[in-house]
Parts: C-alpha cells; structure tokens; sequence
C-alpha cells in the first residue's frame, strides 16, 4: 500500500484519484507487480526530472508526465524519442526531452548510452536547438544508429566527425594517462 501511495501522490497533480482507487485499480491488473513497477519507474523519473527543473511550470510537468506515460508503453527496442514523439507530439516542446526519455530507459532496462553517443548528441543539439530530430538506437555494445529527420545535413555531418573526433581524443588521452 505504500508504494502505492507513493505514486498517487507523486502523480496527484495528472490524476487526482484518491489513494484507494489507485489501490483497487492496481489490484485489479492481471499483472499488479507488474504494473506498480512500471508506475514506480515513471514516479522515480518525473521526480528526478521535477528536481532538474525547480521551476517547472504546469504545462512543463504536463509535458514530462506525458512524456513518461509514453515512454512507458514502448518495448526496448522501440524507446527512444523518435517513438514518443511520434505517440505524443506535444512532447517537441519539452526542453531537454532526450534526458527524459534517455532516463525512463535507463531506470527500466538498465542502459546507459555510451560515451561517444553521449557526446553526439551534445554536438547535434548545439547545431539544432534543443530537441535534436533524431531517434538513436543504441544497443548496449553494437553500435549506434542515428536516425536523422531534420534539415540541416551539412551541419548533421559535421556534428557527428566533430563528435567522433573528440571522443577519440579524449579516449587516447586517457590512454596516455592525461587528465
């Protein structure tokens, strides 16, 4: 009941249902861990992303809720941005949405992005603004794929030698034991 409560509460302002309808909702679920998890993996992300934005206003939190709901129906192999843009397009005005969702993966499968995909996506969102039009697939130790839906491929380009080249720099120089 307690981890319920947590949710209802942590979730109250998108869903004012009371803590017992939580409760009954969740007990009726043919899979209730299941399900608690799942709201609990998107508690424990708004919650992070809420601290990141101290003055995050409704529309913000709406967005960020959003965002996570999304997310939360997505299997592995379809999380990422692309796909929750596409589920929901109000998400193209929430700041820093690949953080969003790049936590929500995190959190529920366990991955990290590795460090040259990282620092791409740094790159790519100082040539295009915030929310860069590209989906990554990043399976753990297989490579990346970018999947890029802007304008702008000169500057794409660019972004991504940029970003290998740094990469590369910074991983010889950790080599050499520079620090």
């Amino acid at each position: 009941m307690d981890r319920i409560r947590r949710i209802a509460l942590a979730l109250q302002e998108h869903d004012s249902s009371a803590v017992e309808t939580w409760f009954t909702n969740m007990r009726r679920d043919q899979e209730p861990e299941g399900e608690i998890q799942t709201w609990e993996e998107i508690v424990d992300v708004y919650l992070m992303e809420l601290a990141d934005r101290p003055s995050a206003q409704a529309e913000e939190r709406q967005l960020v809720y959003g965002v996570l709901v999304s997310a939360s129906m997505l299997t592995e192999e379809l999380c990422d941005s692309g796909k929750v843009l596409s589920m929901y397009p109000k998400a193209k005005n929430l700041p820093n949405l690949e953080r969003v969702v790049h936590r929500f993966r995190e959190r529920r499968f366990g991955e990290s992005m590795d460090p040259l995909t990282t620092k791409c996506l740094e790159l790519l969102k100082e040539v295009e603004g915030k929310n860069v039009p590209i989906t990554v697939n990043n399976p753990i130790h297989k490579g990346v794929i970018f999947v890029y839906s802007g304008d702008n491929w000169e500057a794409f380009s660019e972004a991504i030698r940029q970003a290998v080249e740094r990469v590369q720099e910074a991983l010889l120089e950790r080599k050499s034991g520079k620090p």
